[in-house]
Protein backbone atom coordinates (compact mmCIF):
# COMPACT_ATOMS: atom_id res chain seq x y z
CA UNK A 1 0.00 0.00 0.00
CA UNK A 2 2.85 2.35 0.97
CA UNK A 3 4.19 1.78 -2.89
CA UNK A 4 0.44 2.73 -4.44
CA UNK A 5 0.64 5.85 -2.76
CA UNK A 6 3.99 6.41 -3.66
CA UNK A 7 3.47 6.01 -6.93
CA UNK A 8 0.09 8.55 -6.68
CA UNK A 9 1.71 11.35 -5.37
CA UNK A 10 5.00 10.98 -7.80
CA UNK A 11 2.31 11.13 -10.90
CA UNK A 12 0.47 13.94 -9.34
CA UNK A 13 3.52 16.15 -8.10
CA UNK A 14 5.16 15.11 -12.21
CA UNK A 15 2.17 16.04 -13.89
CA UNK A 16 0.06 19.34 -12.20
CA UNK A 17 -0.86 20.68 -15.83
CA UNK A 18 -2.73 16.97 -16.57
CA UNK A 19 -5.01 17.84 -13.86
CA UNK A 20 -7.37 20.08 -12.32
CA UNK A 21 -10.08 22.96 -12.45
CA UNK A 22 -8.15 26.05 -12.11
CA UNK A 23 -7.99 28.66 -9.28
CA UNK A 24 -10.69 30.69 -7.75
CA UNK A 25 -14.36 30.55 -6.44
CA UNK A 26 -17.11 28.47 -8.23
CA UNK A 27 -21.08 27.89 -7.46
CA UNK A 28 -23.48 25.38 -7.88
CA UNK A 29 -26.53 23.94 -7.26
CA UNK A 30 -28.35 20.45 -8.13
CA UNK A 31 -31.32 18.26 -7.63
CA UNK A 32 -30.36 14.66 -5.87
CA UNK A 33 -31.65 11.41 -5.38
CA UNK A 34 -30.87 10.77 -1.12
CA UNK A 35 -31.52 7.75 0.82
CA UNK A 36 -30.48 6.96 4.42
CA UNK A 37 -30.15 4.45 6.79
CA UNK A 38 -30.68 4.77 10.08
CA UNK A 39 -30.55 2.22 13.72
CA UNK A 40 -33.22 3.17 15.67
CA UNK A 41 -32.34 0.22 18.30
CA UNK A 42 -34.55 1.92 20.93
CA UNK A 43 -36.93 2.92 18.50
CA UNK A 44 -37.88 -0.30 16.81
CA UNK A 45 -35.01 -1.21 14.50
CA UNK A 46 -33.09 -0.55 11.36
CA UNK A 47 -35.77 2.29 8.95
CA UNK A 48 -34.47 2.52 5.77
CA UNK A 49 -35.73 6.02 3.73
CA UNK A 50 -35.19 7.74 0.14
CA UNK A 51 -36.45 11.03 -1.37
CA UNK A 52 -35.33 13.85 -3.16
CA UNK A 53 -33.78 17.19 -2.98
CA UNK A 54 -32.00 19.85 -3.47
CA UNK A 55 -28.28 20.88 -2.98
CA UNK A 56 -26.14 23.80 -3.15
CA UNK A 57 -22.24 24.04 -3.15
CA UNK A 58 -19.57 26.62 -3.13
CA UNK A 59 -16.29 25.95 -3.73
CA UNK A 60 -12.19 27.46 -4.17
CA UNK A 61 -9.65 26.04 -5.64
CA UNK A 62 -6.32 26.52 -4.42
CA UNK A 63 -4.48 25.14 -7.36
CA UNK A 64 -5.57 22.92 -10.32
CA UNK A 65 -5.62 19.79 -7.97
CA UNK A 66 -7.23 20.65 -4.65
CA UNK A 67 -10.02 22.83 -3.83
CA UNK A 68 -11.90 22.76 -0.44
CA UNK A 69 -15.97 22.78 -0.73
CA UNK A 70 -18.80 23.54 1.25
CA UNK A 71 -22.54 22.20 0.48
CA UNK A 72 -25.71 22.16 1.62
CA UNK A 73 -28.69 20.33 0.92
CA UNK A 74 -32.32 19.17 2.11
CA UNK A 75 -34.63 16.10 0.87
CA UNK A 76 -37.59 14.91 1.82
CA UNK A 77 -37.91 11.80 3.04
CA UNK A 78 -41.40 10.31 2.79
CA UNK A 79 -42.06 13.37 4.93
CA UNK A 80 -39.25 13.46 7.14
CA UNK A 81 -36.57 16.09 6.26
CA UNK A 82 -33.32 15.17 5.88
CA UNK A 83 -30.22 18.00 5.76
CA UNK A 84 -26.49 17.79 5.05
CA UNK A 85 -23.50 20.19 5.97
CA UNK A 86 -20.29 19.35 4.50
CA UNK A 87 -17.16 20.83 4.60
CA UNK A 88 -13.97 19.14 2.96
CA UNK A 89 -11.80 18.81 -0.53
CA UNK A 90 -11.97 17.89 -3.75
CA UNK A 91 -8.82 15.79 -5.69
CA UNK A 92 -9.41 16.91 -9.37
CA UNK A 93 -7.98 15.02 -12.61
CA UNK A 94 -8.14 15.67 -16.27
CA UNK A 95 -9.67 13.02 -18.33
CA UNK A 96 -10.20 15.14 -21.27
CA UNK A 97 -10.46 18.51 -22.44
CA UNK A 98 -14.09 19.12 -21.06
CA UNK A 99 -14.30 16.05 -18.35
CA UNK A 100 -12.76 16.55 -14.86
CA UNK A 101 -13.32 13.78 -12.93
CA UNK A 102 -13.01 14.39 -8.70
CA UNK A 103 -12.91 12.64 -5.55
CA UNK A 104 -14.03 14.19 -2.57
CA UNK A 105 -13.82 13.87 1.33
CA UNK A 106 -15.57 15.91 4.20
CA UNK A 107 -16.93 16.11 7.61
CA UNK A 108 -20.39 16.41 7.66
CA UNK A 109 -23.22 17.50 9.86
CA UNK A 110 -26.46 15.90 9.64
CA UNK A 111 -29.91 15.89 11.07
CA UNK A 112 -32.99 14.48 10.35
CA UNK A 113 -36.83 15.80 11.54
CA UNK A 114 -40.23 13.76 11.96
CA UNK A 115 -43.33 14.08 13.09
CA UNK A 116 -44.87 11.43 14.82
CA UNK A 117 -48.27 11.80 17.58
CA UNK A 118 -47.65 15.29 16.84
CA UNK A 119 -44.15 15.73 18.20
CA UNK A 120 -41.56 16.68 16.58
CA UNK A 121 -38.41 14.69 16.99
CA UNK A 122 -35.05 16.00 15.87
CA UNK A 123 -31.71 13.67 15.35
CA UNK A 124 -28.68 15.13 14.52
CA UNK A 125 -24.57 14.26 14.33
CA UNK A 126 -21.71 14.06 12.22
CA UNK A 127 -20.20 11.63 10.12
CA UNK A 128 -17.31 11.30 7.71
CA UNK A 129 -18.69 12.01 3.28
CA UNK A 130 -16.79 10.32 0.69
CA UNK A 131 -16.79 10.32 -3.03
CA UNK A 132 -16.81 11.30 -6.20
CA UNK A 133 -18.35 13.16 -9.32
CA UNK A 134 -17.57 14.69 -12.58
CA UNK A 135 -17.29 17.99 -14.36
CA UNK A 136 -18.36 18.18 -17.63
CA UNK A 137 -17.76 21.38 -19.10
CA UNK A 138 -20.16 22.79 -22.15
CA UNK A 139 -17.99 26.51 -21.70
CA UNK A 140 -14.70 27.40 -20.14
CA UNK A 141 -16.82 28.73 -17.35
CA UNK A 142 -19.97 26.62 -16.65
CA UNK A 143 -20.03 22.76 -16.24
CA UNK A 144 -22.50 19.97 -15.47
CA UNK A 145 -21.65 18.75 -12.34
CA UNK A 146 -22.53 14.36 -11.47
CA UNK A 147 -21.74 13.37 -8.07
CA UNK A 148 -22.43 10.51 -5.18
CA UNK A 149 -21.95 10.83 -1.89
CA UNK A 150 -21.84 8.15 0.84
CA UNK A 151 -21.74 9.74 4.39
CA UNK A 152 -21.33 7.52 7.67
CA UNK A 153 -21.61 8.31 11.03
CA UNK A 154 -23.84 8.71 14.62
CA UNK A 155 -26.83 10.62 15.54
CA UNK A 156 -25.70 11.89 19.15
CA UNK A 157 -28.10 14.35 19.70
CA UNK A 158 -32.07 13.16 19.45
CA UNK A 159 -34.90 16.22 20.69
CA UNK A 160 -38.51 15.91 20.86
CA UNK A 161 -40.24 19.28 20.78
CA UNK A 162 -37.47 21.04 21.22
CA UNK A 163 -35.76 19.07 24.60
CA UNK A 164 -32.79 17.08 24.41
CA UNK A 165 -33.64 13.88 25.73
CA UNK A 166 -30.51 12.48 27.89
CA UNK A 167 -29.71 8.81 28.32
CA UNK A 168 -30.54 7.21 25.06
CA UNK A 169 -27.61 5.57 22.93
CA UNK A 170 -25.78 7.18 19.95
CA UNK A 171 -27.64 6.18 16.99
CA UNK A 172 -25.83 4.92 13.55
CA UNK A 173 -26.46 6.03 9.77
CA UNK A 174 -25.49 6.11 6.84
CA UNK A 175 -26.94 7.92 3.94
CA UNK A 176 -26.35 8.54 0.07
CA UNK A 177 -26.66 11.66 -2.54
CA UNK A 178 -26.56 11.37 -6.34
CA UNK A 179 -26.78 14.58 -7.25
CA UNK A 180 -27.34 16.20 -11.07
CA UNK A 181 -26.55 20.00 -11.42
CA UNK A 182 -24.05 22.79 -13.15
CA UNK A 183 -21.55 24.66 -11.52
CA UNK A 184 -20.32 27.94 -12.53
CA UNK A 185 -16.63 28.88 -12.12
CA UNK A 186 -15.85 32.44 -11.81
CA UNK A 187 -12.14 33.01 -13.04
CA UNK A 188 -11.53 29.43 -14.96
CA UNK A 189 -10.47 30.45 -18.31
Amino acid sequence: MKHISTLVLLILLAAPAAFGQGKGFSLGVGLQRTGSTIDFEEFGGEQSEAGFGLGITAAYGFSNLISVFLTLDGSDLDGASLGHADLGARFHFRAQEQLFPYAQVALSGVSITDEEDDEEIKFSGGGLTIGGGVHYFFNPKLALDVNLAFTGGQFTTIEVDGDEIDGLDEVDMTTYRVRAGIMYFFNRR
